[in-house]
């Protein structure tokens, strides 16, 4: 049951990001709050299930927009794991422990999203991608906080409604 609240939410938040965050700009760039979520469930919940959240949010996102189905699911699956493996010993109290954590997942999304686009896609334009890499890890490690303090907390009621409740 909670899986499905999770599809849920997530569908949630993919529909708001899309509706809501254009008007939301620093710097010209879009803050990709489907992203940070998916790594602040990895963050609190470690690679195997932040892995499950990554590949079924970046499905839900494919069916949602993509034009290739698989390619959101691949490259969020893998910086999942890869953000929830790096963190799994780490202490993760302070907020710049966050802010720091989702930076780096940011960057290691779309350096695997650059990848997967030359191999799968071959008509792909590169242009000036890697200043847009930083701008946009900057931009989700500004809002990194905020949601990772909601995904805390649902995840902590989650966690006393579905273990210990019943």
């Amino acid at each position: 049951m909670r899986y499905v609240f999770y599809l849920i939410i997530m569908t949630f938040v993919l529909v708001i990001q899309s509706s809501i965050s254009p008007y939301i700009k620093i710097g010209g760039v879009n803050p990709d709050f489907f992203l940070i979520m998916l790594l602040s469930y990895s963050i609190i919940k470690g690679p195997e299930r932040g892995s499950f959240y990554g590949l079924s949010g970046g499905l839900i996102e494919d069916l949602m927009f993509g034009r290739f189905i698989g390619l959101n699911s691949l490259t969020k699956f893998l910086t999942c794991y890869i953000t929830g493996w790096g963190t799994k010993n780490l202490f993760k109290g302070p907020a710049v422990f966050t802010i720091l954590f989702v930076f780096i997942g940011s960057l290691i999304y779309n350096l695997l999203f650059l990848l997967a686009n030359y191999i799968f896609i071959p008509s792909f334009q590169r242009g000036n991608i890697f200043t847009f890499f930083i701008y946009t890890a900057i931009v989700n490690a500004i809002f990194a906080p905020i949601v990772y303090n909601f995904v805390y907390k649902i995840e902590h009621f989650f966690d006393y409604y579905f273990n210990i409740k019943y």
